[in-house]
C-alpha cells in the first residue's frame, strides 16, 4: 500500500510480500547488507538507507522481540508493509517485494525487550519469480513444522503447488486469503524431496494472501499461476 505523507490517500502499488521463516536454503544467493543494530522497545526505529531494495530482513540476536509494521519511505512517499512477527534469539524474518522500491529509509515499529538486526536485499535479488517454462510463479521457501506459514502475496491465482525441496514435509490445509474473507483448501499431502502436488482453487481468485499448516523437517516451495 502507498501513503503520501501528511495526507490519506492510498493506493495498491502492485507489490507482493513475502513473509517465510528461518535460514536459506540456498547458498548461491547473495548476502544481505546489514543496515542497523537495533533495541525493541521505546518506540519506532528509523533506519536511514538509501538504495533499490528488493527485500528486508528482521533477524533477533537477543531475548525476543515483535515486529508490528515496516514502513518503507521513498521521499515524500511511504509504503507501509504489515509484519506482525514474535521472533525469539537466533529466528529471523524476511519480507520480500516481487516490484524493487527506491528507499530512502525505514521506519520500524517494534515490541519487547530484545536486540535485533535489519538487513536489505538490492533489487532483483528477492521477491516472487516468475518460474522459467510456464507461468508458475515462485511464492516463497518455508521450512516445515512449528507455526503455520504466511505468505502475503497480491495478485491473481487459480492453481497452487507446493513442491518439496528438501527431506520429508506434509501439508495440510492452504487458507487463501481474499482481503477480509478466506478460503480453507484442504490438501492432505505428505512428499519427499522431488515430489510435489498442485492445489486447484476451483476458479481464477484476487488473492491476498497465504496461510500454510503443515510438518515435518523438510523444505517446500509454493508456486502459483
Amino acid at each position: 500500500m502507498k501513503m503520501r505523507a501528511g495526507g490519506c490517500l492510498w493506493a495498491v502499488m502492485g507489490m507482493a510480500f513475502v513473509v517465510a521463516m528461518g535460514p536459506s536454503a540456498h547458498a548461491r544467493r547473495p548476502e544481505w547488507t546489514k543496515a542497523a543494530d537495533l533495541q525493541a522497545g521505546t518506540g519506532a526505529k528509523d533506519v536511514a538507507y538509501s538504495g533499490t531494495i528488493s527485500a528486508v530482513k528482521i533477524k533477533c540476536v537477543e531475548g525476543s522481540v515483535s515486529i508490528n509494521t515496516i514502513v518503507v519511505r521513498q521521499g515524500g512517499d511511504k509504503t507501509a508493509v504489515p509484519v506482525t512477527a514474535q521472533l525469539r534469539a537466533g529466528d529471523e524474518r524476511e519480507i520480500a517485494m516481487t516490484n524493487a522500491v527506491q528507499a530512502t529509509g525505514l521506519r520500524i515499529s517494534d515490541d519487547g525487550n530484545g536486540k535485533y538486526e535489519v538487513y536489505v536485499k538490492t533489487a532483483g535479488e528477492s521477491g516472487a519469480k516468475k518460474e522459467s517454462g510456464g507461468d508458475w510463479k515462485t511464492v516463497g521457501e518455508f521450512q516445515a513444522g512449528g507455526n503455520a506459514k504466511e505468505a502475503t502475496f497480491a495478485g491473481t491465482a487459480s492453481t497452487c503447488r507446493i513442491k518439496c525441496v528438501e527431506g520429508t514435509v506434509s501439508i495440510n490445509t492452504i487458507v487463501v486469503r481474499q482481503g477480509g474473507d478466506k478460503t480453507a483448501v484442504p490438501v492432505t499431502a505428505k512428499l519427499n524431496a522431488g515430489e510435489e502436488r498442485e492445489v486447484a482453487l476451483g476458479q481464477a481468485l484476487s488473492v491476498t494472501g497465504f496461510r500454510i499448516s503443515d510438518d515435518g523437517r523438510g523444505r517446500y516451495q509454493l508456486s502459483v499461476k
